[in-house]
């Protein structure tokens, strides 16, 4: 059990709530109210966590576990922590506010390993389910963004217009996204590609992951029928953690896909020293 970042510190006229970092102090309204965290308060800790179970209720926990979490916490606090029962009835919304961060925080860990779990039954749908479990790009429905105004003619481009692509960063240099669009247009294997759009799940390839969907930057059709996605992660992304997971998702994509999908998690130089024109033209050799 914990609550990290949780506690209240009492000064002589006015006591302190620290919830992770950030800190929240109360005024006493007179010198009666001085060191009452000290004092039997009349509310026992079964009326607390009864409160709190009303005030932090979660959809997806049941009363049982939630009131059964409750009673160890609060347990914790009194007992492990130095809080007096008066102290966090006192702090009680503080408290639910903070039990409430603990609860996502907890809940976000779960999620995590359980999708680790599973990754490994996730599949490309065969021939016979394709209708039901596959995205298909429409002429016409392609939600573009700030679009590509660049003086470099892309050729194989499914839309007319391409999605969010800067032909120059703002010191001028050419954009690493840009390098990979073309790269991808100029690959004699390549028949036609998008720029994926992210955030738009009804127009717009994506993979599960823990928490939300992955959109690949770019996805292409090849001239033999295979399917390539690209996704592009300059220097300062490449190893973190959201990196990491999209990387896994792609490379199970790959290889439960039989042969029909491939997936190229695209750097500026791979560990080998290869540009992004060179990791493509290895991906698809």
């Amino acid at each position: 059990m914990q609550l990290a970042g949780f506690s209240i510190t009492e000064t002589v006229d006015s006591f302190e709530i620290d919830l992770n970092g950030a800190k929240v102090t109360y005024r006493l309204i007179d010198t009666q109210q001085l060191h009452l965290n000290d004092v039997t308060g009349h509310t026992t800790q079964q009326e607390l966590v009864r409160w709190l179970d009303v005030e932090a209720r979660q959809p997806d926990i049941g009363q049982a576990q939630m009131q059964a979490y409750l009673v160890k916490l609060v347990t914790h606090l009194t007992a492990d922590r130095g809080c007096t029962l008066t102290a966090l009835v006192r702090a009680r919304f503080q408290l639910a506010q903070a039990l409430t961060k603990e609860v996502g925080r907890l809940r976000q860990i779960a999620m995590a390993k359980g999708f680790q779990g599973r990754l490994m039954d996730m599949a490309v749908p065969g021939v016979e389910q394709l209708a039901h479990y596959s995205f298909h790009y429409q002429a016409g429905q392609y939600p573009a963004r700030q679009m590509y105004q660049g003086s470099y003619e892309f050729s194989k481009h499914f839309y007319p217009v391409i999605h969010d692509l800067r032909e120059k960063t703002q010191a001028g240099a050419t954009a690493e996204e840009f390098r990979c669009a073309q790269a991808i247009d100029a690959h004699a294997k390549v028949k036609q590609w998008v720029r994926n759009i992210e955030r738009q799940d009804k127009f717009s390839f994506w993979l599960p992951t823990a928490t939300d969907y992955f959109y690949p930057d770019f996805v292409a059709e090849l001239i033999d029928g295979r399917l390539l996605a690209v996704e592009y992660k300059g220097e300062p992304y490449k190893t973190n953690d959201d990196s990491r997971e999209k990387q896994q998702v792609g490379h199970q994509w790959e290889q439960s896909s039989g042969g029909r999908c491939l997936f190229l998690f695209a750097v500026e130089r791979d560990a080998q020293g290869r540009d992004v024109f060179q990791q493509l033209a290895v991906k698809l050799a």
